[in-house]
């Protein structure tokens, strides 16, 4: 792997990390809060994943999962990948509407452990996996930077 590889593969995973550790904060807050504060931490939690994490995850599907489902050993990883968001906006979804405090507590924690281990896998197996078939990851990430601000 060159060094630019190297450092964009890191690159990725620190910015996944970030993602995970602020939807953490969010989620927890959320746990943590009662009454009017659980209704307003539950807004908040929303606005986060549909601010950063949902555009995040239509960015990836249109540039890192296009081309890593023309790969025959990643095809199989980019459904389930691809899957796993569908999962992840039902789950939104869920959070939009007006859980019990019990549900709530559980689409919560099904949002935030879902999405740590999607991060995991698209650190650990996607992203070596496409650079293990030569794929230009610097090229793909500058789209999915236009796809994401516009520019």
């Amino acid at each position: 792997m060159t060094q630019d590889a190297t450092e964009i593969k890191a690159a990725i995973a620190r910015h996944h990390a970030s993602m995970v550790q602020d939807l953490k904060i969010l989620a927890t807050t959320v746990m943590e809060a009662d009454g009017d504060d659980r209704e307003r931490t539950r807004h908040d939690l929303i606005a986060y994943i549909d601010a950063e994490l949902l555009p995040h995850a239509q960015a990836e599907e249109s540039t890192l999962y296009a081309r890593g489902g023309k790969e025959a050993a990643l095809t199989t990883l980019v459904a389930s990948m691809i899957r796993e968001h569908d999962v992840l906006r039902s789950l939104r979804n869920d959070l939009a509407g007006h859980p019990t405090r019990t549900t709530l507590m559980l689409d919560t924690g099904a949002f935030t452990g879902l999405f740590e281990t999607h991060a995991t896998k698209e650190n650990e197996f996607l992203i070596p996996g496409l650079l293990a078939a030569g794929v230009d990851i610097g090229a793909l990430l500058g789209s999915l930077r236009e796809e994401l601000t516009g520019h």
